[in-house]
């Protein structure tokens, strides 16, 4: 059973409470990194130490051998060799007294064995006292116990990236109790996700953080990256960390995310920047940051010859300016390195405190400086109480590198900067405030469109921010407040509501759809008064809720709402296990807004809704009547139309070519609709809605495809009562109310047009597989009877060739084959378990016969069983690849062969037919048992009178058909042909039935127009 993500949240966070209460979180941080990080590379190390093994057993090496030669440190080459010492199971059986002393020679081995984590673990001390105190080897034996519980390969995870996923949580667990010392390495990873969509990386970038912290932000640009069709893996990510302790998780977190190739550094950046090639800087495409805040700028100190002891290298990153050693003013130090190191056109993004925006003196003359050059592109503030360890709000600026002597930024935003005043967009925490998605969707969407929001964004030039002396002072340009309530001092003393403040709303209103006459009164030209029934104000809430107009447009939106929400729903549930997810997401956005626009009802697009009236059956006449067999699933069928009695016409309504039928009773065919296409004399009977589009507005095809869709199905249903006679019944009027998008007529045509197509498509393959179907009955017939011989043809009948028959059980059989029970032919004939477990949220698949269709294992609507359950009747009731299994009842029979899996339990319902030898064996028996033979036999033993089904003996006792070896082969591969034919159409047509469903949600939603199909193509009307 999968690990998933909170249980390993939780396991972990068990972890820390074995520690909890000995130490602070910030001193025990490191010994759980350390475990995870030892757990993991022991279990992928013994993985790949059991295939080496097992590969060196099949190249002949004896058990002893192969283990030895499974040691050579060559085998480990994608992941880490573990010593002897460092493993696990080493620990686990071994480390009883002295158990810091164990777990530090693991760690020790850990890294003078593999390269890559030199440095990365020696500063993880078990045996290190931290005050008067040490980790006991109580509870040091405890945490070997606790992460014994979960073994912590791939396979064990429910998606790739768990282990990294998880890592993150932890970290961000320590950082938020810890304070400000989890501040200093732990950018939470809202404002982290935000920064990257703001400057979107991709594959081909090199990406860099010079304060790297744990890493998240290089993190979370690999994961942007894979989210938008790249492989993040194959970024160049670059950082480096002043902090050793703090750049040893890094690089743990790095290798937990499945990033091995990220070249992180440990050292001061500012005074020595350690990416450097060729004695240069290396220049980096990316740049994002969270430096801390306000730190000292090196330090005032002077060596014997009065030089300063501070001597950053490569002082040519800090051209804009310098301030005073050991001020605590290192911000706009950290920004110009940061462009300094970016390459021409990049982009960074970097947090800043406030204090950088306004703050004079050498920090002023830096700040006009870049402006002057045209490196800042937007400026924008964060609200209070977001980060760890602080509740002063901050900033994130996004600057942009010179392409040479001119500036890096896009035509449309040279010479200018972009202020967001975004400190009002977050979520209130108990002790912490958040930035939630729609916050993020918010400030992105603004900076990428460039736009000034009223109350939220402003563009401003970098020569007004000259005049206002280069101060970036966020409010002074993006003013946030709220506008002061007006005051009518006139209303105030004599009573009445100002027309103009209701003209004033009147856009809230009118998107309500509320109008305010219906709560208000004219008092004399330029005021209301409330209408006489709203005399108090409690009695104002319930007039607002009741107003028809407001219930009428909320009515449109909740229509318009699941007609998205229908659409997309399975599109999102369908994200489990998808490589990208960014282009589903941005189709959302967009189809969302479209789908709640203003749409079309039905009774208005229509000249006529009409249910037809009782019709006059006679023996023949030249009048015909439409009834419900008429209105079929494809299209509409004229031969099932009745004769109506010519004379009996006064009243009945006559149908129109291009009017779209509606069945509108009965169970089974309610709901069904096509268009009316035969000219001739048609009456209606009362079975059948008639509904006639206004041509202008509406077309019928497209009308129909809507009616059609799963959309339309979903609407239908919810207009069905019972009737009088207890008979199913559509309902006209909520009909006539029904709310659908209209796009305009040109592309209704179109679309009606390529949706016919489709469904031409789909009715020819549907012919297809039928015939398919026939010619497979009749050669399985043929090749149960009388087989293939050696040279592999059909041997003659037995009529024409009785000599190569001999008589049996079933009949005349070829000579050289065997008749046997059932049981004699497999190794068992036995079925799935008698006893009933609970169902489980995650767990094992329980197979029922109704999982058997088609001959095909489907999964899809099976229950699971824990894992106590499955343990318990597993050795009975497990299915292994090659069992075939058969439906004992309701659906008997489909017998399916089980190709492959494991993990799966069947019921008492279900026969497991155990075979023995290959796959062939199962796959002829599978044929035969969905022969007519089968069929006889099973007919006459079948018992039940609700439910069908047969017992275990009948089972057994089958009379079964067994051609020797050569033979079974060759009928398997000739009904194969035939078999793979049959699934290749069928593909066919599930991809032809998924597309028009996909093509018509789209329509639907609008998210898919034809408007570029017809201006491209000219396509008529």
């Amino acid at each position: 059973m999968p690990l998933t993500l909170p249980q390993l949240e939780r396991h972990l966070f068990k972890a820390a409470d074995i520690l909890r209460g000995k130490m602070d979180a910030s001193e025990f941080k490191e010994y759980i990194f350390g475990m995870l990080f030892l757990k993991r590379c022991s279990d992928v190390f013994e993985q790949r130490r059991e295939q080496v093994i097992a590969q060196e057993r099949a190249r002949g090496l004896d058990q002893p051998d192969a283990v030895f030669a499974a040691e050579n440190k060559r085998w480990y080459g994608q992941s880490f060799y573990v010593p002897p010492s460092s493993r696990w199971n080493y620990l686990v059986n071994e480390a009883h007294h002295d158990v810091g002393g164990f777990l530090n020679k693991a760690l020790s081995g850990l890294e003078e064995n593999n390269a890559s984590l030199d440095g990365v673990l020696e500063h993880i001390e078990f045996t290190r006292k931290v005050g008067q105190s040490k980790i006991p080897d109580i509870k040091a034996r405890q945490l070997i116990t606790h992460f014994d519980i979960h073994r912590l390969r791939n396979e064990d995870f429910e998606f790739p990236d768990l282990l990294g996923a998880a890592y993150e949580y932890l970290i961000g667990e320590f950082a938020d109790s810890a304070g400000k010392k989890g501040g200093e390495f732990y950018t939470p990873r809202s404002v982290v996700r935000m920064m990257v969509r703001l400057i979107k990386p991709e594959q081909q970038h090199s990406i860099y953080d010079p304060c790297v912290g744990s890493g998240g932000m290089l993190i979370l640009a690999k994961e942007y990256i894979d989210e938008h069709g790249g492989d993040g893996t194959r970024a160049d990510l670059c950082g480096q960390e002043a902090n050793g302790t703090v750049w040893s998780i890094a690089k743990m977190n790095m290798l937990l995310h499945g990033i091995s190739s990220a070249d992180l550094r440990n050292d001061d950046t500012l005074a020595e920047p350690q990416h450097v090639e060729g004695g240069e800087l290396m220049r980096f495409d990316r740049v994002l940051s969270n430096p801390p805040f306000s730190i000292n700028w090196g330090t005032a100190d002077t060596d014997r010859q009065g030089q300063p002891v501070f001597r950053p290298k490569h002082p040519e990153r800090f051209r804009y300016g310098q301030v005073s050693l050991g001020s605590k003013k290192a911000d706009l130090m950290f920004l110009q390195h940061m462009v300094g190191v970016t390459s021409d056109g990049g982009m960074v993004a970097t947090v800043m405190p406030h204090g950088v925006l306004f703050r004079g003196g050498e920090e002023r003359t830096i700040r006009a400086a870049m402006i002057k050059a045209d490196l800042l592109e937007a400026v924008i503030g964060l609200p209070a109480n977001l980060f760890y360890g602080t509740g002063i709000p901050a900033c994130v600026l996004v600057m942009r590198q010179r392409r040479g002597n001119r500036s890096g930024k896009a035509a449309e935003r040279q010479g200018k900067v972009l202020f967001i005043n975004a400190d009002r967009e977050y979520f209130e925490g108990r002790a912490q405030n958040y930035l939630l998605p729609e916050h993020i969707e918010k400030i992105v969407n603004t900076f990428e469109s460039y736009a000034q929001v009223p109350g939220f964004s402003a563009i401003v030039s970098n020569a007004a921010l000259g005049e206002n002396d280069y101060n970036l002072n966020i409010r002074r340009y993006a003013d946030n407040a709220p506008p002061p309530e007006p005051h009518d001092v006139r209303a105030h003393l004599l009573g009445g509501v100002p027309k103009s403040e209701v003209a004033a709303k009147s856009a809230l209103f009118s998107a309500h759809g509320l109008d305010p006459l219906a709560l208000f009164i004219e008092r004399d030209p330029n005021y209301f008064d409330f209408h006489p029934d709203l005399a108090t104000r409690q009695s104002i809430k319930p007039a607002i809720e009741s107003n028809s107009g407001l219930l009428a447009r909320e009515q449109t939106l909740r229509e318009a709402f699941e007609l998205w929400w229908q659409a997309h729903s399975p599109r999102i549930t369908a994200l489990a296990g998808a490589p990208s997810f960014v282009g589903l997401r941005n189709d959302l956005l967009h189809s969302f807004s479209a789908a709640l626009e203003p749409v079309g009802v039905l009774g208005e697009l229509c000249a006529l809704i009409s249910r037809g009236a009782a019709p006059v059956y006679v023996e023949h006449s030249e009048v015909m009547a439409i009834g419900q067999r008429c209105v079929t699933t494809s299209s509409f069928d004229a031969s099932k139309a009745r004769p109506h009695s010519a004379r009996a016409m006064s009243g009945v309504l006559q149908p129109e070519v291009g009017d779209v039928l509606l069945n509108s009773t009965g169970t089974g065919t309610i709901g069904r609709s096509s268009v009316f296409d035969s000219p001739g004399s048609f009456v209606v009977d009362g079975h059948v809605t008639t509904l006639r589009p206004s041509p202008k507005s509406l077309d019928g095809r497209w009308l129909n495809a809507v009616l059609r869709s799963s959309w339309g199905q979903r609407h239908l249903e919810r207009y069905c009562y019972a009737g009088s006679t207890n008979q199913v019944e559509l309902n006209r009027v909520p009909l006539t109310a029904t709310q659908l998008p209209i796009p305009p007529i040109v592309e209704q045509r179109v679309a009606a047009v390529v949706l016919d197509t489709l469904d031409t498509t789909i009715r020819e393959t549907e012919a297809i597989i039928e015939k398919l179907k026939l010619v497979k009955q009749g050669l399985l017939h043929d090749l149960l009877t009388r087989g293939i011989d050696a040279n592999g043809e059909l041997r003659p009948p037995q009529s024409q060739a009785p000599h190569l028959y001999k008589n049996s059980p079933l009949g005349w059989i070829p000579a050289q084959w065997e008749a046997k029970r059932l049981e004699k032919y497999c190794v068992s004939v036995a079925d799935g378990t008698h006893d009933s477990p609970k169902p489980a949220d995650s767990g094992y698949p329980l197979i029922t016969s109704k999982n058997l269709r088609g001959g095909r294992l489907d999964l899809s609507d099976s229950y699971l069983i824990g894992e106590a359950d499955y343990r318990a009747v597993r050795a009975r009731s497990a299915v292994e690849p090659g069992d075939l299994l058969f439906g004992m009842i309701g659906t008997v029979g489909s017998p399916v062969v089980i190709e492959a899996g494991q993990d799966q339990i069947a019921t008492k319902n279900v026969g497991l037919l155990r075979v023995g030898g290959d796959f062939c064996r199962g796959r002829f028996l599978r044929d035969w048992l969905e022969s007519a033979s089968v069929e006889r036999q099973l007919s006459e033993a079948m018992s039940g009178s609700t439910q069908r089904f047969i017992g275990l003996g009948t089972l057994r006792s089958l009379i079964a058909l067994e051609p020797d070896a050569d033979e079974m082969e060759r009928i398997v591969c000739t009904a194969q042909l035939i078999v793979r034919r049959i699934d290749a159409e069928s593909g066919t047509l599930s991809k032809l039935r998924t597309l028009k469903s996909g093509l018509m949600d789209d329509l639907l939603t609008g998210r898919v127009r034809v408007t570029p199909l017809l201006e491209a193509n000219s396509a008529p009307a």
